[in-house]
């Protein structure tokens, strides 16, 4: 398989069950759902899929269910969010095992606020990665919580063979430096469900956004539409989704997987829970009904994620 993703390539959900434990059943559902609706490639046990609070076993048999379920139909990404060099490496071993064809790997994080590891060590991280997994990574420039030098992001793309892009979640003014340093060398990829629309018309390869995880439909046609030159109606459907992104993300702040879990479930799929103690929301809760006023508002905008027989 080329080593370059394309599109978009939802991060997505992991559906638990009460006692926390891979509902792979719904899990499998989303898999084909979202296939079913187009996506270029899917990412599993990123952060939307709370691969941070996942032991290896977990890891283990979520990358295992993902790599069968989608059957080489398109990339599978594994996600590996790692504290230090040891647990990244073992992690990377599970992903390669499994059969997955991309690792993105999030930097090595200390406290909320600093990466604690100066650009030699980030270096070293990132080859220790590829040394143990032999698979292509793309880099993890995760929100606020850490800033990548953007020198450093285009050596290690030229510098290190497995080392193919870097997905960029936290602005678009770093996002424009990364696409400059990189340059021909490797490829960038949106992650900013806000950003899903401009991210695309500066020429980056897709994105993995997490309002694709939960509208993956719309979220493809945006792409394509941004793809043939069609910027009005890209920009129609991504000013529909604006407010969903700030009610199942923007008001959920660092717990937005349960944000993202209820739109799910508002529009009708088996999110299943959450890890505990990070718990979703109540149906009678306001943030749960800011969502479903949301999803209201994209109706009314005459944009839906699954259109039913009888529209």
């Amino acid at each position: 398989m080329k080593h370059e993703l394309h599109g978009v390539n939802p991060p997505l959900i992991t559906p638990l069950d009460a006692d926390s434990q891979l509902d792979e059943d719904a899990f499998r559902d989303e898999i084909r759902y979202h296939l079913d609706a187009g996506v270029s490639g899917v990412v599993v046990g990123g952060s939307t899929g709370e691969g941070m609070r996942m032991t290896d076993d977990q890891l283990k048999q979520l990358y295992d269910v993902a790599v069968d379920e989608v059957d080489g139909d398109v990339p599978v990404v594994a996600g590996v969010i790692a504290r230090q060099t040891r647990e990244a490496t073992a992690k990377a071993e599970l992903a390669r095992d499994a059969g997955a064809d991309f690792i993105m790997a999030m930097p090595p994080t200390g406290y909320v606020g600093s990466h604690m590891a100066d650009n030699d060590s980030i270096r070293d991280y990132y080859r220790a990665i590829a040394d143990v997994s032999e698979l292509p990574i793309v880099i993890y420039d995760v929100m606020s919580l850490l800033d990548l030098d953007a020198e450093l992001v285009g050596d290690l793309v030229r510098d290190v063979p497995e080392v193919v892009g870097i997905k960029v979640s936290s602005t678009l003014g770093n996002l424009t430096h990364y696409l400059r340093a990189i340059g021909d060398d490797g490829f960038v990829l949106g992650g900013m469900s806000i950003g899903q629309f401009p991210t695309y018309t500066l020429g980056v390869n897709g994105g993995i956004v997490g309002i694709s995880s939960v509208c993956p439909r719309i979220s493809v046609q945006i792409w394509e539409a941004t793809q043939r030159g069609d910027y009005d109606r890209a920009r129609e459907l991504h000013f529909a989704l604006v407010p969903l992104i700030r009610a199942a993300m923007e008001n959920y702040e660092s717990n937005f997987p349960a944000g993202e879990k209820t739109a799910i479930d508002v529009l009708g799929r088996d999110a299943g829970c959450l890890f505990h103690p990070f718990d979703g929301v109540e149906d009678g809760d306001e943030k749960r009904a800011a969502i479903e006023d949301a999803v209201s508002q994209m109706h009314d905008r005459g944009t839906r994620e699954i259109v039913h027989a009888d529209d």
